[in-house]
């Protein structure tokens, strides 16, 4: 697997040169970014589900107005503000509210650039504790941002009966069977060292047993909070992961309505 993944990547950087042609530093470093799905920002841009905030994520409001999320990091967000809250203009600034379960934190804050609906936002020194929790709650979004597609010419010879498999840099997988059946799972995932069965009809279960559960026992409610997390930053995700998706966002709201 290691040597396919080298293999792969080698190839890529070759191919930035045509013809014996270098190509200039910058460009390069665009391409090689461009090409394997690279960050540049200094603090990546995790997505929240459509749903909003799950787990201990904090809602953003501003002046007693929840916001809709499209992203956060350590250095800001990105707002989806179509009816214009925020009365934004780009320079302005203005002071949010980090909503967590246990309290509400003011977010002195910069509107950097103003879109049709979308308020790009940089967070003006970022509350040490706020910055403790996200750094840890972002974590899975982190992982999913580095997950890479196995070309299936590659994977063949591995004979796991799967239509994709995706693989990330320390242990994280996912693989996609081809099926939909109620009976049988869709899909499996690896993350932080738990392998779990995801089903089209039905909760997400332990494969094998751990030391949280047992094999096809119900996964924790964090476990679940952190593959959903997880699963929507992947990048360019194929219409099988967004069944997998759609199938881990299904299951959450299921698993949030069971507790009212």
């Amino acid at each position: 697997m290691e040597g396919i993944r080298l293999h792969n990547w080698i190839s890529r950087i070759l191919g930035l040169y045509k013809n014996n042609e270098v190509l200039s530093p910058k460009l390069t470093t665009q391409r090689l970014a461009a090409e394997n799905s690279l960050d540049r920002r200094k603090a990546a841009r995790i997505h929240y589900p459509e749903h909003g905030a799950v787990g201990n994520l904090p809602e953003i409001h501003f002046e007693g107005k929840p916001m809709r999320i499209y992203d956060i990091s350590l250095g800001g967000t990105c707002l989806i503000d179509d009816l214009d809250y925020l009365q934004s203009t780009a320079g302005n600034t203005i002071t949010l509210d980090l909503v967590w379960k246990d309290k509400v934190i003011p977010q002195p804050s910069l509107i950097v650039a103003a879109g049709f609906d979308k308020r790009h936002i940089r967070f003006l020194d970022l509350d040490t504790q706020s910055y403790v929790r996200l750094n840890l709650l972002l974590k899975p979004g982190y992982l999913g941002l580095r997950m890479r597609k196995i070309p299936m010419d590659d994977a063949k010879h591995l004979q796991v009966g799967a239509e994709e498999m995706w693989v990330g840099i320390s242990g994280e997988a996912i693989t996609l069977f081809p099926n939909m059946e109620k009976n049988l799972p869709i899909g499996e995932i690896t993350l932080y060292g738990h392998s779990v069965l995801v089903y089209a009809d039905a909760p997400p279960v332990y494969k094998f047993q751990s030391r949280d559960g047992l094999p096809g026992q119900r996964i924790r409610e964090q476990l679940l909070h952190d593959l959903l997390i997880f699963a929507v930053n992947i990048k360019n995700p194929s219409e099988r992961m967004m069944d997998l998706i759609y199938c881990l966002t299904d299951a959450h709201k299921e698993h949030e309505r069971r507790k009212e």
